[in-house]
């Protein structure tokens, strides 16, 4: 899998959404990409400019143009500074682009219609300014999630990336592509990976105790393939492990939780597993990663 060379990082000007861009400063993978600083810039609405001629209404045209104005300015300033943090990271200035774009259809559909211009992924913030403050369906971040079918989006959590990560798996294909995503875009650096497999409890899915060795031998040699590739990306065999839990009532509640316990900052999970289900829907192990774990990034990939 060849990765396309640009990064769509969302952002819309708040405190947080620059957090968002230091911990991205941090990202060494990403110095091998080129960044797009996106925003949806909303001006005033058209009706203000149609009483622009009307006298009594005059003063409050200036007062709503200033105000686009300084709006403006606010964002082109944030632009400048989150360019030079990532400067001062090491990143070439000639891969780090801004775009302001006045909004068109939304905001959350013209994310999804800039993520389409040939971009592997997607970076978007917990929270802010029209980013994730929860993740009810609906929510502007969702409908991005939601309707990015074909592109990874990352999620950033609130806690700085460090070199651990954390690549939750079955035996489906999204999740070797998301081997292969991890593989490309972090292969000859010096990052920690755990391969992680969760079984549900034999209570919760009326899986006999053999049922349940059967899966555990099973994902043993998706293991040993998926070692095999980072391997071959540029990964060192001592930095690869694996682990299976089993028995547990929620496999995303135990993903998050292994994430806590072992410091990984950064979960690695697929978009779809072995159900094949082809839409990103909230009751997915994947969707419920993203709400559980506001401390760790998480990275779903197509």
């Amino acid at each position: 899998m060849a990765l396309k060379e640009k990064i769509l990082v969302t952002v819309d000007g708040s405190d947080r959404s620059l957090e968002t861009v230091k911990h991205i400063a941090k990202r060494k993978p990403f110095q091998k990409k080129h960044l797009v600083l996106f925003n949806v810039f909303i001006s005033l609405p058209d009706f203000y400019w149609d009483i622009e001629n009307e006298p009594q209404s005059r003063g409050a045209v200036v007062k709503a143009k200033a105000w686009e104005a300084a709006k403006k300015n606010k964002m082109e300033q944030f632009m400048k500074k989150a360019q030079q943090i990532l400067f001062n990271s090491g990143f070439p200035k000639e891969t780090v682009t801004v775009k302001i774009q006045e909004c068109e259809d939304g905001i959350a559909r013209d994310i999804i219609k800039e993520a389409h211009n040939e971009y592997c992924a997607v970076v978007i913030n917990r929270t802010g300014a029209g980013a994730i403050s929860n993740l009810l369906l609906g929510s502007k971040a969702v409908k991005v999630i939601e309707k990015l079918s074909l592109v990874p989006v990352f999620i950033e959590g609130s806690k700085p990336p460090g070199n651990s990560i954390l690549i939750a798996m079955d035996s489906s294909e999204c999740s070797m592509q998301a081997i292969d995503f991890s593989g490309e875009l972090m292969g000859g650096l010096d990052f920690n990976i755990t391969l992680l497999h969760v079984v549900r409890g034999a209570g919760n899915m009326s899986l006999s105790r053999e049922d349940i060795q059967a899966q555990e031998d099973d994902i043993y040699a998706v293991f040993d393939q998926a070692k095999h590739r980072l391997i071959n990306f540029g990964f060192k065999p001592e930095n690869i492990t694996s682990k299976i839990i089993a028995d547990v009532s929620s496999r995303a509640k135990a993903i998050v939780q292994e994430a806590k316990q072992n410091r990984h900052t950064t979960i690695v999970v697929g978009r779809r597993g072995l159900s094949k289900v082809q839409e990103f829907f909230m009751g997915s192990v994947s969707n419920k990663v993203i709400q559980l774990s506001e401390e760790q990034a998480v990275w779903v990939v197509t």
